[in-house]
């Protein structure tokens, strides 16, 4: 349990005990707000909510604030309380149960923060999806980041998490990406292919095409251009594999996978 609910649940024990006493009225004081003071010269914690009750006990804040400080029990959690004007209730945290939180962050490691508001609810997180036809560039791996982080965290918070990555292989860009590189190929022998229109180009394209070259080793084997048809289907599942393999090593570099 987080240490603001914690100091809560004190605080609401204090307010019990002033109620059963007669010093304060009985309502449901169960909305209590422990939060971190915008200066460290305030203690480590501060509630208001001596403000919140004198509103419905029509009571001044200062008299409910010192009532809820003498009700509070001995704890190792609260070493020190002062109450500052118009009726804020100043808490500092003892040093043992410091220690204590610093044993736990140690004992947990890795698993330290972990919870279960999840409770095993299934999410799925589809990102990057990159097509296949090139490299991995900045605005894919800021998708690859931020997508993995987020499964990373829900997965933390125990959802049963379930990461996509959609290949598309087929395709108009696909057939664009598979005769970009036939252009490349052919051309290296002198042979007439169609630079297609829209097709892809730059260095990418160009080491793909001399990877399919030493693959088949189309230097000794130029027979193999000549059924482009079985040569085009080939190349697309050869070159995709490649592209992917890519893709893969560079999202394992950012340590995506």
């Amino acid at each position: 349990m987080r240490t603001s609910h914690e100091i809560a649940k004190i605080i609401s024990s204090s307010i019990n005990k002033a109620t059963e006493q007669g010093a304060l009225d009985n309502f449901n004081y169960t909305d209590i707000l422990v939060q971190k003071p915008k200066s460290d010269l305030h203690g480590t914690w501060s509630t208001n909510i001596a403000l919140v009750i004198s509103k419905i006990a029509k009571k001044n804040p200062m008299e409910i604030a010192e009532i809820i400080k003498r009700n509070i029990p001995k704890n190792k959690i609260i070493s020190q309380i002062n109450i500052m004007k118009p009726g804020f209730i100043n808490i500092e945290v003892s040093d043992i149960y410091r220690a204590e939180i610093i044993n736990k962050v140690i004992k947990a490691d890795d698993k330290f923060g972990s919870n279960n508001f999840g409770n095993k609810e299934k999410v799925q997180i589809e990102f990057v999806s990159v097509n296949p036809t090139g490299p991995v560039h900045v605005g894919h791996a800021r998708g690859a980041v931020v997508g993995s982080c987020l499964a990373n965290i829900l997965t933390f918070s125990d959802y049963d998490v379930t990461r996509e990555y959609y290949v598309n292989d087929a395709g108009t860009q696909i057939d664009l990406y598979v005769k970009s590189i036939l252009y490349h190929i052919y051309s290296k022998f002198n042979l007439k292919f169609d630079n297609p229109k829209d097709g892809y180009k730059g260095e990418f394209i160009e080491n793909i095409a001399d990877e399919i070259i030493n693959e088949f080793n189309i230097i000794k084997n130029q027979d193999i251009l000549s059924d482009r048809k079985k040569f085009y289907l080939k190349i697309k599942k050869t070159s995709l594999k490649n592209t992917i393999s890519r893709i893969e090593n560079d999202l394992r570099d950012l340590g995506v996978e």
